[in-house]
């Protein structure tokens, strides 16, 4: 005997699929069985929750391991500054410009002075030992400074050590950190730490026109070695970000109201 399908099973469309067989005979005579939407969201939340569940798990795991085998900072340790590299991180290649800092924070004072002179290029940095990554591409960062420092403001952030370097121009100032390190957050747009600073990371600032007709202030931030062990690809590719900025902020330049 037939009862009335309950709402949380599946459902025979024996009717509606004759048609369907018609235009699909490879179907066979099997009837097609719908699952109600409900259903099937609540199975695709739960999926969803098992995949954040599985993220955390793995993520996890990468820092417990790495603090085991000493890979990667603890600043006050691995809790702040948690090494990109050394958890396998090998985030974006191409680095995308935009006007959008984090929750609309304003861009700190020592890169809007900065911008009077040219791009800023920032570095967020460990040690070696904490950071291999940050070690592979330290003498690549100084090949940019030797390229672009005449032209282009270098900011070396080293949190391990914390101090921030300026080079411009063949002049090198190191000093404290104050409030500097505060400006990852302004960049931080991927949130690829979970909020935290990590490194190396890399911001690149320029002047670029907005569709309301002003010249604004515009970044790109690239996370980590772009390959893996392959510094001189992410050099490459930062460099040519770098001739972008350039380009852009001579062009825009006359334009700019600090």
């Amino acid at each position: 005997m037939n009862s009335e399908p309950d709402s949380n099973d599946e459902i025979d469309l024996d009717d509606s699929d004759q048609v369907f067989k018609s235009a699909n005979p490879s179907r066979g005579n099997k009837s097609r069985r719908i699952i109600p939407a409900e259903k099937l969201i609540e199975k695709e939340s739960q999926g969803l929750e098992y995949r954040q569940f599985l993220g955390l798990i793995l993520v996890v795991g990468f820092l417990v391991i790495g603090s085991a085998a000493g890979t990667y900072a603890v600043l006050d340790s691995l809790m702040n500054v948690p090494c990109l590299g050394c958890l396998g991180l090998y985030p974006n290649v191409d680095l995308e410009f935009t006007f959008d800092t984090v929750d609309g924070k304003p861009h700190p004072g020592y890169v809007l002075e900065a911008l009077k002179d040219g791009p800023v290029f920032i570095e967020f940095t460990q040690r070696d030992e904490n950071c291999p990554p940050c070690g592979r591409m330290r003498p690549k960062v100084e090949e940019l400074e030797d390229e672009f420092s005449e032209q282009v403001v270098f900011f070396i952030i080293n949190v391990d050590e914390n101090e921030i370097s300026k080079i411009f121009q063949g002049e090198k100032q190191t000093d404290p950190l104050i409030t500097e390190k505060d400006s990852y957050h302004v960049y931080d747009i991927e949130k690829i730490a979970g909020g935290l600073i990590a490194t190396p990371t890399y911001i690149i600032i320029t002047l670029d026109q907005a569709t309301d007709g002003t010249v604004r202030p515009s970044f790109a931030v690239g996370y980590g070695e772009f390959e893996e062990e392959d510094a001189q690809k992410t050099k490459d590719v930062l460099a040519k970000t770098l001739e972008y900025a350039l380009t852009m902020y001579i062009h825009y330049r006359e334009m700019y109201i600090a």
